[in-house]
């Protein structure tokens, strides 16, 4: 319950529509067992969708060897 909070948290706490962040955790058998998550914090003001889109494309490559 205590990651589901801090998502809660960050959403709430981030200036933007959107909320961007990492889960960490494992796939036991088709189920994610989420063990953790952290915010990724962006910049506020106009370029807001962007920075949060750009970000979003780095880290979708995290772990898929780009």
């Amino acid at each position: 319950m205590q990651v589901v909070s801090k998502i809660i948290k960050h959403a709430r706490d981030t200036p933007s529509a959107t909320a961007l962040g990492l889960l960490l955790g494992l796939d036991l058998d088709g189920v994610l067992e989420v063990s953790n998550s952290f915010p990724i914090l962006t910049h506020s003001g106009e370029d807001d969708d962007k920075s949060a889109k750009s970000a979003g494309e780095n880290f979708s490559n995290v772990g898929s060897g780009k």
